[in-house]
């Protein structure tokens, strides 16, 4: 074959003698020239070692056909089913050799049976495996995966694992991911030791490359709101993948709060989540309270005011927490660093909610009109040229 002069990854892999740096080629082989066996070898691997597949990830089961639709038994086998720290199942669909054209229809399939599982199946699976009792395994997966008590499994994901992978199964999977399906393909490989009878297996993340996955999520985020005219209203869902575990509960505990002290006190305000801020609106979108979720800094809390909370002679409701007036975007803010430092925001609330006019932006006591365009409302504002990264909801 003429070499056309085009270079590119060889697949060459090197053995090096640490102590006297010289390197003997690695012949790469299949693991079915290798005489290793998809479910005794390469799935005992996946289940002793699920760093192989992800990280953060805790086996349920293995070889689960339990299958029921319609009170039907349905004869399929499910090679292994994981949970993510999210509290999203995760599929795994295993072949040694080179993936079939159609083995992303068969995770698929799965996917849909995964996406019926309660937490109470989860759990069932769970202490069945592991030999525990119900209340040991609901125990362990809420400690693994704390977002899964409030509102149960999340979406299922998918991970397809072979020894190679054609076009037809990857072009699927792109498409599958450009339609919000959290889905890739691990690629297995072994390489024999030139002395001995060895070899070296290794995985690697082939779709989606690792290096580009936040920039393909975040390209799709930005198509979404280009075509439904503005910035998409987050999930709780969306918030789990993105936040840690203990930030996620911060989160949680605010909004929950949030939500009761608007029920309760027969408001006519209205929940908005954003990618990296959430809170209720007054009539008009004007923010109320706000829980800003920066990656940088611990979890904030905020409620709007008129003025600095020192013009306006209001004592601080957690004087505990960090605080900070921020004028910009005149809102009164608390830091919170952890789940078990979330304050009741009932004080708050009613410090900023009695300061709220009925209509309109809010206006400092001593002005009668303010800056710019009173018209503008906190999303005109928000979700102009400045980005929610450094510039958070202001009137």
């Amino acid at each position: 074959m003429v070499n056309d002069g085009a270079l590119g990854p060889t697949g060459l892999s090197l053995l090096v003698d640490l102590e006297t740096n010289d390197v003997s080629r690695m012949e790469e082989l299949s693991l079915v020239d290798a005489g290793l066996k998809e479910r005794q070898d390469l799935q005992r691997w996946i289940i002793e070692h699920p760093e192989l597949v992800g990280t953060g990830l805790l086996l349920i089961t293995s070889e689960f056909d339990r299958w029921e639709i319609r009170d039907k038994k349905v004869a399929d086998r499910l090679d292994a089913l994981f949970l993510d720290t999210t509290g999203a199942p995760v599929v795994a669909e295993l072949k040694r050799d080179r993936a079939t054209d159609t083995v992303e229809l068969q995770a698929l399939k799965y996917a849909a049976y995964c996406s019926q599982l309660t937490l109470d199946d989860l759990v069932e699976e769970y202490a069945r495996g592991q030999d525990l009792s119900l209340d040991e395994a609901r125990q362990l997966l809420l400690h693994h995966a704390p977002p899964i008590e409030e509102g149960g499994p999340r979406a299922v994901k998918v991970r397809l694992i072979a020894g190679g992978f054609g076009p037809a199964v990857t072009s699927v999977v792109l498409w599958l991911r450009d339609y919000g399906l959290d889905i890739g393909c691990i690629e297995v490989s072994a390489r024999r030791v030139a002395e001995g009878n060895q070899a070296v297996i290794s995985a690697r993340q082939l779709l989606p490359l690792p290096e580009a996955e936040d920039y393909l999520v975040r390209r799709r985020r930005k198509e979404q709101e280009e075509e439904q005219g503005g910035p998409a209203q987050w999930t709780w869902e969306g918030y789990a993948a993105q936040l840690e575990p203990e930030r996620l509960a911060v989160v949680r505990r605010l909004y929950d709060q949030l939500t009761r002290y608007v029920e309760e006190h027969n408001l006519p305000w209205t929940p908005t989540l954003r990618e990296w801020w959430l809170g209720y609106q007054r009539p008009g979108r004007y923010y109320v309270p706000v829980v800003t979720l920066r990656r940088e800094n611990p979890i904030e809390f905020a409620v709007k005011l008129p003025d600095d909370p020192d013009h306006l002679k209001l004592d601080n409701p957690y004087p505990h927490l960090k605080t900070w007036w921020d004028s910009r975007n005149r809102q009164w803010t608390w830091a919170i660093p952890s789940p078990d430092d979330v304050p009741n925001v009932g004080p708050a609330l009613d410090l900023s909610s009695r300061l709220q006019p009925e209509r309109g932006p809010m206006r400092p006591p001593h002005d009668h009109g303010l800056s710019g365009d009173d018209s503008a409302t906190d999303e005109d504002i928000l979700e102009g040229p400045t980005t929610p990264a450094t510039f958070f909801p202001e009137e």
